[in-house]
């Protein structure tokens, strides 16, 4: 064959090959050239038609890998265990993964050409405003901790990682890494509880007392206000705990707590300090507010003894200091003199 329609590319060899393999020669006629014409255009015909094939072939392995290649990008992207999301530089969300979706409990249509803050709690937007102002600002990986709110009304604790990055037009864009960690807030929210709370009784702790006392000493001293500091122990526990066992001592404690919650207002402090010891604060108050205070806490320990099913009674004194902001004095001086006036109290008992 001397006649050659196309270069050689490693297709049309390999196609050369195969038609030589396969085509029948057609017999010659050595009076004229026309039957070589036709033996190289069967041979063109033939090449060209394995060449197609072959493209073909290729073809669909090359869908084959796609299809797998897409695949693989959903299982990566869409159903990955964190959300992802992309937003241009007017904080519009671009497009988002089936996870981020679920997340917030919507369709994922729906994400597109939405601001992402409209997602956000209310109490957060400035957390995102500032998160997001420094990510254009500086171009660096950012991270923050917000609430998101679902399409149900429910909120969820989530980690924002952004980056940016360019897409394929060359516009800036940003990668969003959505991790929900609301498990983790709700944990580290119970263990906030229990290290400022006491466990038998659900008031404040010794350590949560200290605090905030300290903090509202500060306010009363900046806002020229009074307030009643006292100190309150429960009578007799040790008798309870001889005659009845701890675990009538510790209902006792609970007893005495549920009154001494229910006698004050929900803004004063009260708190457990120690065994059968008790301090409260009283914001904002005078030395005839702590008198009606005492009045009703005896009267609410008389009423429960009343109508008490338990063996035993109820029975607490009390200690009170006025704070004077132009006399000031640390909290551990005004816990000792209201503690001397419990104690003088209980001795006349």
């Amino acid at each position: 064959m001397k006649k050659k329609a196309h270069s050689d590319s490693p297709l049309r060899t390999q196609a050369e090959e195969i038609a030589m393999q396969t085509i029948v020669p057609v017999p010659e006629y050595k009076e004229t050239s026309f039957p070589e014409a036709i033996r190289f255009a069967l041979h063109e015909l033939r090449v060209h038609q394995i060449e197609l094939e072959m493209q073909n072939e290729e073809l669909s392995r090359t869908q084959a890998i796609l299809d797998t290649a897409r695949a693989r990008y959903y299982d990566l992207y869409d159903l990955a265990p964190v959300g992802y999301f992309s937003l241009n530089n007017k904080g519009l969300i671009l497009e988002a993964n089936l996870t981020f979706a679920t997340l917030l409990g919507v369709d994922r249509g729906t994400l597109l050409k939405q601001p992402f803050s409209r997602y956000i709690c209310r109490e957060d937007q400035d957390i995102h405003y500032h998160h997001f102002n420094r990510l254009l600002k500086t171009g660096k990986p950012q991270v923050c901790e917000l609430r998101l709110l679902r399409k149900d009304g429910a909120e969820g604790w989530v980690q924002i990682d952004a980056t940016a990055a360019h897409d394929s037009e060359g516009l800036e864009v940003f990668r969003v890494a959505v991790s929900d960690i609301t498990a983790r807030k709700l944990v580290e929210e119970q263990l906030r509880v229990l290290s400022v709370t006491d466990e038998l009784t659900g008031l404040s702790n010794r350590r949560s007392f200290f605090l905030l006392a300290e903090q509202h000493i500060k306010m009363a001293d900046r806002l020229r206000q009074e307030f009643i500091l006292f100190s309150a122990d429960m009578d007799g526990l040790k008798l309870i705990n001889d005659t009845w066992g701890h675990r009538a001592g510790d209902d006792a404690i609970i007893a005495i707590a549920n009154i001494l919650r229910s006698t004050l207002r929900d803004s004063d402090i009260v708190a457990r300090i120690g065994g059968d010891e008790f301090a409260g604060l009283m914001i904002n108050s005078n030395t005839e507010d702590a008198s009606a205070m005492v009045d009703r806490l005896q009267s609410e320990v008389e009423t429960w003894n009343r109508a008490a099913t338990k063996p035993f009674s109820l029975a607490v004194s009390i200690g009170l200091v006025q704070y004077d902001p132009q006399q000031p004095s640390s909290l551990e001086n005004l816990l000792a003199l209201a503690d001397n006036r419990m104690y003088t109290a209980k001795k006349r008992k």
